[in-house]
């Protein structure tokens, strides 16, 4: 997925963190939009586990110093024990139509409305 998209951040890529978990940052996007259109797919999430229904940015993200856009640009992706490479496989072709349909969205219609805090702002 990374070399096939431009603009895909692993968020806190070079520090020591859980090897099955990654918090991934797409640049012209909006997480919530892409929870949307995968949401019959994937198992997925904007921030811990413990804050699912939260709308605020992830404050670990907060604390590396992702925040704004990039915070609400920004997946949770995690695989367990039993996920095989097919799933993986299976799951980054998801995401790459999921983000290409987002992106083309926030081309054609402008950006989603835009969050402030645990407030949904339209512009």
């Amino acid at each position: 997925l990374l070399t096939a998209l431009d603009g895909i951040h692993i968020n806190g890529r070079k520090a020591p963190r859980l090897p099955h978990i990654s918090n991934v940052t797409f640049e012209g996007t909006d997480a919530k939009d892409l929870l949307n259109i995968l949401e019959d797919k994937l198992a997925i999430s904007t921030g811990s586990a413990c804050n699912t229904s939260n709308l605020t940015p992830s404050h670990v993200l907060s604390a590396m110093g992702i925040q704004g856009k990039d915070a609400h640009r920004s997946l949770r992706l995690s695989v367990g024990i039993n996920t095989t490479l097919e799933d993986i496989h299976r799951a980054s072709q998801h995401l790459h139509q999921a983000v290409i349909a987002s992106r083309k969205h926030h081309l054609e219609r402008g950006p989603s409305p835009k969050l402030s805090g645990d407030t949904v702002r339209w512009d």
